[in-house]
């Protein structure tokens, strides 16, 4: 499953003046004195601006407003907000602390300006914001928690290239983001209004003036902004490898994400569910999309819906393997790779079909995916509707793709098996070989019928595929079924619709029928009866072979 990406994206730049409204300083006091007074000419900072210039993408919008700083509603840019704490040095000199409030910058109950110490030239202004705003230490160096961010994003602006000025001049302040946003957006059936999403980076970081340095890495749980969608503030430079939903096990990201400092870097995660295991009970009854794999004795029950299921090296040692029930009920089997069916249980299919269910059986192609099943019980049959079970209790469609199909079995390979009845079988780009005891059984189609009881198989296509099977004479019945169509049977009820066969590239009819082996039966069509003197009375309807034709 791709489970994750990182999009670069263009950069914005965005801008917002404040003036601040302090008096301008002069210098005649002190005009022979390189050390000035302390708290006597306060420092005049005529705009602040903030910038997010980006190589990838600007930050995101927000449903609500942050703690401070926030996200503007276009989704590309961030802005201040009333109350922001803005603090400022020159040179060595004591931190000034301004706040903003109604679009400019005010000196608010507790702030203090900063001041010029030094009437030299060339002196260094520095500038920063943190939010959470610090609340302890001189406030030059201060620690930003990052590790839960779940009621607002974490911030820290700094005029990351400080700004030189002479004494008395008007300095101008430019804001980047120092961190760096992840945004990380969910898809799947799976995601839903509660769903939480955790990425491992610094949980916290210590701001030094206008460094900004991660401390130890952990934890970090993200903000969500809307369905699907989480997002959290980081330490630049720290590669992110793995991420956790829902309080679950940490999962590596197929590629890592080392994020950027005014960047926002985006995380596509397909979220799918856990995968099932036969070493449990399962049951499946919607439309939902299902990964089984591992081994066990459990039976897999469809009873509803029309699911993608996946089965990946899947071995279960039951019968029935696998059971689909309910008139609509219409599953599509994905295998991958090698899996097995097996069991010895009287009248258990391998994969058994009740009650009108159809089924697809679908692999990566005949090369790749291989499926074996061996029911091994008495009258128990590969695939389809297993004994008695006809009428309301029928089995409906058969579709196998794409797949190498190994089938041993007592009674029908695929289809209906003693006295069943099942829909339509189509076969398609598909290698099998049906192994069945001499026992009047098709390998594809209809099994023998017995206690005036039909066994009848609807209409049969195959196409593009190889098929080996043998089919042999029964003793007990006298009677021999065709490879492909029905058994021998007293019975008029017994029958098979139509029979079309497509070739493949290149093949003929004969070289079709080579691998399909009886001894008085048909390969294709009717079988063979002779027990007690009657005829056989099953029947098969046209069987017609199509030269090749490319999909």
């Amino acid at each position: 499953m791709k489970r994750s990406k990182k999009h670069l994206l263009r950069s914005l730049a965005v801008a917002m003046i404040v003036c601040a409204g302090f008096a301008a300083c002069t210098q005649d006091d002190e005009s022979g004195s390189t050390t000035l007074p302390e708290g006597k000419y306060p420092l005049e900072i005529s705009s602040v601006t903030m910038s997010v210039e980006s190589s990838e993408q600007p930050w995101g919008t927000s449903p609500t407003p942050q703690t401070r700083v926030s996200e503007n509603p276009d989704g590309n840019s961030s802005k201040w907000e009333d109350g922001d704490k803005i603090y400022v040095q020159v040179g060595s000199g004591t931190l000034g602390t301004y706040t903003y409030q109604g679009g400019k910058l005010t000196v608010a109950d507790g702030d203090s300006p900063a001041y010029w110490a030094s009437n030299a030239d060339g002196q260094t202004v520095k500038a920063w914001h943190t939010s959470p705003n610090h609340t302890s230490g001189d406030g030059t160096t201060t620690t930003v928690t990052l590790s839960d961010q779940k009621d607002g994003l974490a911030y820290v602006l700094t005029n990351s290239a400080p700004v030189t000025a002479n004494f008395g001049q008007s300095i101008d302040l430019k804001f980047s983001h120092a961190l760096a946003k992840i945004r990380v957006v969910l898809t799947g059936k799976e995601v839903g209004d509660d769903t939480s999403v955790s990425i491992e980076s610094y949980t916290s970081c210590t701001v030094n003036q206008v460094t900004v340095q991660g401390t130890t890495p952990g934890e970090i749980k993200m903000r969500r902004t809307a369905k699907g969608t989480f997002e959290a503030n980081v330490v630049p430079g720290y590669e992110i490898k793995q991420f956790k939903i829902n309080d679950g096990n940490w999962i590596d990201l197929t590629t890592s994400v080392t994020p950027v400092a005014g960047n926002w870097h985006k995380i596509g995660i397909d979220v799918k569910p856990e995968a099932l295991t036969p070493a449990e009970p399962i049951e499946i009854k919607d439309n939902g999309e299902y990964t089984i794999t591992g081994s066990g004795t459990n039976s897999i029950q469809i009873t509803g819906g029309s699911p993608k299921v996946t089965l990946s090296n899947v071995s279960i040692a039951n019968a029935p393997g696998i059971i689909i029930s309910g008139k609509d009920t219409q599953p599509t089997l994905y295998f991958k790779e090698t899996n097995s069916i097996e069991g010895n249980v009287e009248y258990a299919a391998g994969i058994q079909l009740k009650d009108g269910a159809s089924v697809t059986i679908e692999g990566e192609g005949e090369d790749k995916t291989t499926l074996k099943i061996d029911m091994a019980g008495a009258l128990a049959c590969g695939i389809g509707a297993n004994f008695n079970e006809s009428g309301e209790s029928a089995g409906g469609n058969i579709t196998i793709k794409n797949i190498n199909l190994i089938i041993t079995s007592i009674s029908t390979g695929i289809g209906a098996g003693e006295n069943a009845t099942c829909g339509d079988i189509l076969i398609e780009n598909s290698k099998l070989n049906i192994t069945l005891q001499p026992n009047n059984t098709a390998a594809i189609g209809a099994s023998v019928s017995n206690f005036n009881s039909p066994s009848v198989c609807r209409n049969i296509t195959i196409r593009d595929s190889d098929i080996t099977a043998k089919t042999g004479y029964s003793e007990g019945y006298k009677a021999e079924a065709s490879v492909i169509g029905t058994s021998g049977s007293p019975n008029a009820g017994t029958k098979c619709g139509n029979i079309n066969i497509w070739l493949k590239q290149g093949q003929s009819v004969d070289d079709f029928k080579e691998n399909l082996t009886t001894t008085k039966a048909q390969a294709i069509g009717n079988g063979f009866w002779e027990l007690r003197g009657d005829p056989n009375k099953a029947t098969t309807g046209t069987i017609t072979f199509h030269p090749y034709a490319a999909n």
